[in-house]
């Protein structure tokens, strides 16, 4: 992404705090975000959005719809699939990493412990060129 373009991303998350952080995040690094506490008010707002969003990051572990499943119904639909999705998720065990990237996923990003942390992700989220693909699937904090 050329640095004069803003991203405009949708990020779903049922953690209000982890929401907040994101927005805060997010305009510090001059990207437009757009919330949703749950899988189906952002596909939702995909479906009836004016302007689709540059980026989707994915929470995993939400009630009712998962963020596992929310990845297979995004990328199922053709006119949401070229959308880049990045999971952003406490869960890191190589058989959730593995099947968020069968199931399409552009980017897992373990959730950092820090805002500067996390500043660092979603900058690196969102200047990856992904129609080349030839960043690493996993982005974690060690």
């Amino acid at each position: 992404m050329d640095k004069k373009e803003t991203a405009t991303v949708f990020y779903a998350d049922d953690d209000r705090d982890d929401l907040e952080i994101f927005v805060e995040v997010a305009k510090d690094l001059n990207v437009t975000p757009h919330t949703y506490e749950s899988a189906d008010e952002l596909i939702g707002a995909l479906k009836n959005a004016p302007e689709l969003p540059t980026h989707l990051f994915l929470d995993l572990n939400m009630p009712v719809k998962s963020g596992f499943e929310a990845l297979s119904e995004i990328k199922a639909m053709p006119q949401f699939s070229e959308i880049p999705v990045i999971i952003l998720s406490t869960a890191n065990s190589e058989t959730t990493v593995s099947k968020c990237e069968a199931l399409g996923a552009d980017l897992y990003i373990c959730k950092p412990n820090s805002i500067h942390q996390l500043t660092a992700a979603i900058s690196h989220a969102i200047t990856i060129d992904f129609k080349r693909n030839t960043h690493a699937f996993k982005y974690c904090f060690e």
